[in-house]
């Protein structure tokens, strides 16, 4: 229980138990690639705060790292039966989708 509730309070709650079978074996299916994906963003930051800015790769890696959020919850979202529990739940990928929208546009490095 207090696992869930620091889940649910992080915002990487995931898909709820309850849901239909196909989002919770697309959940399993994602929940590696997702890690990664996100611990990638910490390596990212440091290597552009050490060499001061990021070189063409390191902008396409932050574009791919928002796309993968976006299609991940996306898919998710269309999969759950309760959406706005999902998305409730999973809060933190939408910060990361809303927060990621001026990086890739440059507004905000």
């Amino acid at each position: 229980m207090i696992k869930r509730r620091l889940h649910f309070w992080v915002g990487l709650n995931g898909v709820d138990e309850t849901e239909n079978r196909r989002a919770l074996r697309w959940a399993r299916y994602l929940e590696i690639p997702a890690i990664a994906t996100a611990l990638s963003i910490i390596v990212f930051w440091h290597m552009e705060t050490r060499q001061g800015t990021l070189p063409l790769y390191g902008r396409l890696l932050d574009g791919f790292i928002w796309l993968y959020f976006v299609g991940e919850t996306a898919w998710l979202t269309y999969l759950v039966d309760n959406r706005a529990r999902y998305l409730r739940n999973n809060w933190l990928n939408l910060v990361i989708i809303l927060l990621g929208v001026p990086v890739l546009w440059g507004v905000y490095p």
